[in-house]
C-alpha cells in the first residue's frame, strides 16, 4: 500500500492470489476502498486505527479483520507490512493471509475446553491433573470436597493431604503405586 502525503491510500501491487482469496477484482484503481468496504463493520474502526498508528509512527503494521467476500462468505484476514520511504509517500510492503482455518481451530478448541470444564466442574467423581514428578496438583474439580473431604484449594496448598485421606490399610499400596507412577509404569 502506498500512503500519500494527504493520507490517501492506494495499492501499487496486489498479488492475484490475494484478490482471489478476497474475491476482489485484480484492478488496482479503487481496490483499497473496495477492500475496506468489505471489512465487517465492527472490525473497521480498529483496522483504521491500527493503520493510522502505523502511518503516524512509521512502524510495522499487523492486524486481523473479518472480511465479507462478494459471495457473502466471511473469512478472517491478517495483514502485515513494514514501511519504507518512497519520496514523499510511505510504502508499506507486506503480506496478507487467510487465517480463517486457524481462527476456526482456536474457536473449536475453546469450545471443547469449555465443554470439558463444564463436565469436570459438575462431575460427581474427583477429576484432577497432576504435574509429575513433583506431585503438584494443577487442577482438581469441586467434587474433591465431597469425595475426599478437601477443597481443591486445600489440596493445591498441601498436595500430600490426599495421602492423609487414604485409609491406613491402603497406604503401603498407595506408596508402591506412587513409586511405579514416578518410574513411568
Amino acid at each position: 500500500a502506498l500512503v500519500h502525503p494527504d493520507k490517501k491510500i492506494t495499492f501499487t501491487f496486489v498479488s492475484e492470489r490475494i484478490t482471489e482469496v478476497l474475491g476482489l477484482p485484480c484492478e488496482l484503481e479503487g481496490l483499497f476502498e473496495r477492500f475496506v468496504q468489505q471489512i465487517v463493520p465492527e472490525d473497521l474502526p480498529s483496522f483504521l486505527e491500527s493503520a493510522r498508528e502505523a502511518i503516524n509512527t512509521f512502524s510495522s503494521w499487523s492486524h486481523e479483520v473479518r472480511f465479507i467476500k462478494p459471495t457473502g462468505e466471511m473469512i478472517w484476514f491478517k495483514g502485515m507490512s513494514t514501511p519504507s520511504r518512497a519520496g514523499d509517500d510511505i510504502l508499506f510492503n507486506g503480506i496478507g493471509l487467510d487465517i480463517t482455518q486457524q481462527k476456526r481451530a482456536v474457536d473449536a478448541l475453546r469450545e471443547s475446553e469449555e465443554r470439558f470444564r463444564r463436565l469436570a466442574e459438575n462431575a460427581p467423581d474427583v477429576i484432577y491433573r497432576m504435574k509429575l514428578p513433583e506431585g503438584v496438583y494443577e487442577y482438581m474439580n469441586p467434587s474433591s470436597e465431597r469425595v475426599i473431604g478437601y477443597k481443591p484449594e486445600e489440596v493445591y496448598a498441601k498436595p500430600m493431604l490426599i495421602a492423609d485421606a487414604i485409609h491406613p490399610m491402603w497406604r503401603d499400596y498407595f506408596q508402591n503405586e506412587w513409586l511405579k507412577l514416578l518410574n513411568g509404569e
